[in-house]
């Protein structure tokens, strides 16, 4: 959430979520402080299944960012056999982050990369990212430059464990918005 996305919105294979803002994280920082622990950064534990939401109000001309962060325990063991990329998901514990504009209910995903895991194909990973569900990773984040201004609710949810991994277990989640 304190990075500076320079290219396209959200994430991308060059540039990953943007260039580190020393000054904007300290401000988020400093914000939390000021309005009440806890008023912008979260942290919690979801169980397996587990959801928590809360409100937050976006005013006309902001910009609307929420990013969700876990240190997720470590997956099966995996072997390439050759390929470029690992294609099987590791997760243990996947948590999914949702932003509903409240009046309107037009709901908001966080970005996801297309993970080009046959053959690291250049075009393939200059494109943009695009919101979605995203069950490989460990950090999401939804932005939007021009949200409509007004009241949305944040739901962080453990959605499980993936086909194939561990079962999933009690997780800390940090959530900067």
């Amino acid at each position: 959430n304190g990075c500076d996305d320079p290219g396209s919105p959200g994430p991308d294979f060059r540039m990953g979520y943007g260039l580190f803002n020393a000054a904007t994280s300290v401000a988020q920082i400093d914000e939390d402080y000021g309005l009440g622990r806890g008023s912008q950064i979260k942290e919690f534990v979801l169980q397996d299944g587990e959801s928590v939401s809360w409100l937050v109000n976006v005013s006309a001309g902001s910009k609307l960012s929420v990013t969700a962060a876990w240190s997720d325990p470590a997956g099966p063991g995996q072997s390439s056999g050759g390929t470029p990329d690992i294609q099987t998901p590791a997760l243990i514990n996947n948590i999914d982050i949702e932003m509903e504009h409240v009046d309107t209910t037009d709901s908001l995903l966080p970005w996801v990369l297309n993970p080009d895991l046959d053959g690291e194909n250049p075009a393939v990973r200059a494109t943009a990212a695009t919101p979605g569900v995203d069950n490989r990773n460990n950090v999401e984040k939804i932005s939007a430059e021009s949200p409509i201004p007004g009241i949305y609710k944040i739901t962080v949810t453990h959605s499980g464990g993936l086909e194939n991994n561990p079962p999933p277990t009690a997780q800390e989640i940090s959530v900067v918005s």
